[in-house]
């Protein structure tokens, strides 16, 4: 893989990679396959998206959104699977902690899937400190059943960095 470039996109840049640099490849899908396509198209506009570049493929990608007084919310976040453990999502994430002090912001939210081990595992090596449980959040908010692993996400775990 060749040098990691971190930038800010906007949506019409996201969906120019979608279209034209990744089309026919996985990385197609980096913003859906971390949330529904109903919850992008409600962030999107209203968020801080920053990708990961090897070369000129886009390799992983973040949004961040304000929420409350002080607080970015990590609502998105996906690395490439054929890029996983190199480093990416830990650089995005680092670049988000950047983001949120150079606005003069204190915290850094994310949530995940209470079944995604891997993923609250990752968050925990990157800092941040599970705060609270949503209970039933998939199974109110997702039309249709969300799946991890042949297992319906039923609630999402929170986590918060504070700096």
């Amino acid at each position: 893989m060749s040098t990691l470039t971190l930038a800010s996109l906007t949506p019409s840049d996201m969906t120019t990679i979608i279209l034209t640099i990744n089309k026919n490849e996985s990385s197609t899908t980096l913003l859906y396959d971390a949330d529904m396509p109903h919850a992008v198209a409600d962030y999107i506009d209203r968020g801080i998206i920053l990708g990961a570049f090897s070369g000129d493929h886009l390799v992983g990608q973040c949004v961040l959104i304000h929420t409350r007084p002080f607080t970015y919310e990590l609502v998105n976040i996906a690395v490439d699977e054929k890029c996983r453990t190199k480093g990416i999502g830990r650089a995005l994430i680092e670049r988000c902690v950047e983001e949120s002090k150079t606005a003069g912001f204190h915290t850094l939210e994310v949530g995940t899937a209470d079944i995604g081990t891997d993923e609250i595992y990752f968050y925990l090596k990157c800092g941040f400190n599970i705060t609270w449980v949503d209970d039933g959040f998939f199974i109110r908010n997702c039309p249709e059943p969300v799946m991890d692993n042949g297992r319906q996400c039923r609630d999402m775990v929170r986590f918060a960095m504070h700096f």
